[in-house]
């Protein structure tokens, strides 16, 4: 059984924080990032862990994985029969507009997230 102590995305951070006792996270990426890769920090007896179909060794970046507009989960297995994945909830962003026209002038906003271009 192979253990990961730590997982690192290109971009972002998971959240909640990796532990290895738990089995799913949420990584939220701006509309600008259209690939990741995690990079993750192995137990000494550990030789590979499979990131989305390919086997990743310790402190290895994975390959880069392809985000589409909305939601993608990515599986991470410990084991070629893992049947306990961890799962990776990735949420990549809409493309913003460099303007913002309202029909109405009554406007309410209950949140908004803005990322760097």
């Amino acid at each position: 059984y192979h253990q990961i102590k730590s997982l690192t995305p290109t971009f972002g951070s998971l959240h909640p924080d990796f532990s290895r006792h738990r089995k799913t996270y949420e990584l939220a990426v701006p509309f600008h990032i259209s690939n990741i890769a995690f990079t993750p920090f192995l137990s000494e007896d550990s030789k590979y862990i499979i990131i989305d179909g390919s086997s990743i060794t310790t402190n290895i970046s994975s390959k880069l994985i392809p985000l589409p507009i909305g939601n993608r989960d990515i599986e991470i297995k410990t084991s070629i029969n893992d049947k306990d994945p961890y799962i990776i909830h990735v949420t990549r962003g809409f493309p913003l507009s460099d303007s913002i026209s309202l029909s109405s002038s009554t406007c309410e906003l209950s949140s908004i997230d803005i990322y760097p271009k």
